[in-house]
């Protein structure tokens, strides 16, 4: 299925857009991997330490943990940490 996808804030900047379409499956372990190979952008490498990977709202690693799907409408972002000091 075609998602889009969201890039917020500083993510954005690194992806070099703020949004587009990518082909997913409905397993959210293959999510990661689409963004990659389909924008380029490392994100597993990222996810834990420097964005997060939002469906609907929620973290892709627990959707993985509880082992729901991804469905077609689907809200999908990837926003940076936010930190302070």
């Amino acid at each position: 299925m075609n998602l889009k996808i969201n890039f917020s804030a500083g993510i954005s900047d690194e992806v070099g857009m703020r949004e587009t379409v990518i082909t997913v499956s409905s397993n959210p372990n293959d999510l990661l991997k689409c963004i990659e190979e389909q924008i380029g952008f490392p994100v597993r490498s990222k996810v834990g330490t420097r964005c997060m990977v939002l469906v609907n709202g929620r973290s892709i690693k627990k959707l993985i943990q509880e082992g729901a799907t991804i469905q077609e409408g689907d809200s999908i972002m990837v926003v940076p940490y936010l930190s302070g000091g």
